[in-house]
């Protein structure tokens, strides 16, 4: 089995859970996230640095994102909602850098002061497009078939409010005491 075929259903796996139970694994989510962003960080600043340099860089980078996030865990829905807005507002819907910053700043205070809710919602609508991501893999690897962008979108849609109805519902239980 090629590493390629492995990514695409570890890509899937991961997103599927996290697409219906990410409120549930945060503080993992928040960790990966931190990686990410440490090890990107340290790629930076590393820059053209020789091979060995690079991966301690990118080590370091991704513990002292770890921890960093941990330690900031309440300041990271305030982060992860600007992240959302932003990405939401200049990315997908190409509005004005002011506009998007604006619209950063609401989901960053949605997350704020709604985590658990927010989270739910943000870990499906990742986990829904990490998971088709990963079938999209294996149906290239496997099938030699790419699916149209309409249908990886609509895929993706459909996971995130399947997985977001579900977390809600697990919440408003959880809320109950039941």
């Amino acid at each position: 089995m090629s590493l390629v075929v492995l990514f695409g259903v570890g890509v899937l796996l991961l997103g599927l859970m996290f697409c219906f139970a990410g409120e549930r694994m945060f503080r993992f989510f928040l960790a990966l996230c931190g990686a990410a962003a440490g090890a990107y960080g340290a790629l930076f600043l590393a820059g053209d640095a020789s091979s060995p340099v690079i991966v301690i860089a990118a080590l370091l980078g991704a513990a002292l994102g770890i921890v960093t996030a941990l330690l900031l865990y309440r300041v990271s829905f305030l982060l992860a909602g600007c992240a959302a807005g932003w990405a939401v507002a200049s990315g997908l819907l190409g509005l004005s850098p002011l506009v998007s910053a604006l619209a950063a700043a609401a989901t960053g205070l949605l997350g704020f002061f709604g985590a658990r809710y927010f989270m739910a919602v943000a870990t499906s609508v990742w986990g829904g497009a990490a998971a088709v991501c990963g079938a999209r893999i294996l149906s290239e690897r496997l099938a030699g078939y790419i699916p149209p962008a309409e249908v990886t979108y609509a895929a993706s849609g459909l996971l995130a409010l399947l997985g977001t109805v579900s977390q809600m519902r697990r919440l408003a239980r959880r809320k109950k005491g039941t």
